[in-house]
């Protein structure tokens, strides 16, 4: 009998039983049964124990990552990010997480000096939200960073204010702004030129 065979036929408390079946079984398989097989049959709760389960074994779950929900992930990634944490791939997470996860990730960047599991910020620019960007831009603007061209396409509108605002009253004299003219508003670039214009 081949156990795979059953699997549409299913019950979810039964898909549910088997499911703790491969969570608790050494390599990840119960009579010939994965994770995988399982996937597209049981509800997204059980997805998420197999899928941190598994992690803490080794395993690659990242199959699952389509089918767990937020709150599963978000557990994944607090397991991920712990001290002596088997290997993950974050990388492979980020489409699916929520703000939050992808907030301790880049905390955990930063902890880490600017790397972690093969990330760094700038990995995290697309899936960040607008002020943890924002912040790391100026920053980065304040200490003359030529990282910050990175972040531009990311950068807030607010931020590209208030960056023409500091170079006015005289906090950034020497930063140039050139490559970031594509990113800013009219009336900041004029704000910038006027700068120019009266310190000459």
């Amino acid at each position: 009998m081949n156990l795979k065979h059953t699997l549409p036929f299913l019950d979810d408390d039964e898909l549910s039983d088997l499911a703790k079946k491969i969570s608790e079984s050494a390599d990840g398989v119960y009579q010939g049964v994965t994770l995988n097989d399982l996937l597209p049959f049981v509800e997204d709760e059980d997805v998420d124990q197999m899928m941190v389960e598994g992690f803490k074994k080794g395993n690659d779950v990242s199959r699952c990552y389509p089918f767990a929900s937020d709150e599963g992930l978000s557990s994944l990634v607090k397991e991920a990010l712990k001290d002596g944490a088997p290997e993950i791939n974050l990388r492979k997470t980020l489409p699916f997480l929520e703000d939050d996860d992808i907030t301790l990730i880049s905390q955990k960047i930063l902890a880490e000096g600017g790397s972690f599991d093969g990330l760094c910020f700038e990995d995290l620019l697309p899936f960040l939200e607008d002020d943890a960007i924002d912040e790391a831009f100026l920053k980065k603007m304040e200490s003359h960073d030529p990282e910050a061209k990175k972040y531009a396409p990311f950068v807030s509108d607010e931020a590209f204010h208030k960056l023409a605002q500091e170079f006015a009253s005289g906090k950034l004299k020497d930063v140039d702004l050139d490559s970031y003219y594509p990113f800013m508003d009219e009336d900041d670039i004029r704000l910038i030129f006027k700068t120019i214009l009266s310190s000459k």
